[in-house]
């Protein structure tokens, strides 16, 4: 799997980002807005907009697959990176990361991984940058060509890549509406029904066929935040022979029984119906 060419899309985060100093020395809240001074460097207020950056990889086959660099609600605070600012982590990733992309094969992932995260002049990369480029663009946000679709790629126009909910239309009229609770191994179960309602292979809604897995490259969001970038988690559905193969190209794999990983709720419309 080789990346042919990197997009990079700024853009605005869904909620804020907060001066948890400020607001720990006493700033009080004025409806949205908290009043005050902030402390934290990098916040102009206590409490900004938060902004993104969207990664797209265009893939040798012009597939596009999107990841969001962002940051936290508390940033610069407890030992967290500072305030995400886009100007700057764009010129970071064009500079660092995007020529590492052009030059290595996806399909590999740990070496890839490897390759793309080493330090850049001496400090490790800001950790949106390898939430973006590896933990979703690789895995969960697969673009269509459809153009009907809310995931289809039309010029100028970023395709919707929120996790839930969604609704997918295929040309022979059939219409999937679909939902996850955003969680980490949400992306792929929702990414295998997809893939399988564009190819004309789901008739019919049953989430216990799918084939789910998931992985732990990047900290969690939850205390204490342990990341395994080797590990895979996969249910037996997946097959002895899919396993083996990711177990002989390095992976730590963990089998799980069917039906154990992602959540998924999803209902099918025919034309006819």
């Amino acid at each position: 799997m080789q990346i042919k060419d990197v997009l990079l899309a700024p853009g605005n985060g869904a909620f804020f980002c907060d001066d948890q100093a400020a607001i720990r020395a006493g700033a009080t809240q004025d409806g949205f807005v908290y009043v005050g001074e902030p402390i934290t460097a990098g916040f102009t207020t206590i409490r900004v907009p938060a902004s993104s950056l969207s990664v797209g990889l265009v893939l040798a086959e012009d597939v596009v697959v999107w990841g969001d660099m962002m940051g936290v609600q508390y940033s610069g605070a407890g030992g967290r990176d500072p305030l995400f600012e886009t100007a700057q982590i764009s010129d970071l990733t064009t500079r660092a990361v995007v020529p590492r992309l052009l030059d290595v094969n996806a399909s590999c992932y740990l070496d890839a991984y490897a390759k793309v995260f080493e330090p850049f002049e001496h400090k490790r990369l800001p950790l949106a940058v390898g939430i973006a480029s590896a933990k979703r663009s690789f895995a969960q946000r697969p673009i269509f060509t459809v153009q009907r679709s809310p995931r289809s790629l039309r010029p100028g126009v970023r395709p919707r890549t929120t996790l839930t909910p969604s609704l997918a239309l295929h040309d022979d009229g059939r219409g999937l509406a679909f939902g996850t609770p955003g969680w980490r191994p949400a992306g792929p179960v929702a990414a295998d029904l997809v893939s399988s309602f564009c190819a004309s292979r789901v008739v019919t809604c049953r989430p216990a066929s799918m084939r789910r897995y998931s992985f732990a490259a990047f900290p969690g969001v939850i205390f204490p935040r342990q990341a395994n970038p080797g590990r895979l988690m996969l249910e037996v559905s997946l097959g002895e022979a899919t396993i083996a193969r990711l177990r002989e190209l390095g992976h730590e794999v963990v089998v799980s029984p069917a039906n154990t990983i992602g959540r998924l709720t999803a209902a099918l419309r025919h034309p006819n119906a």
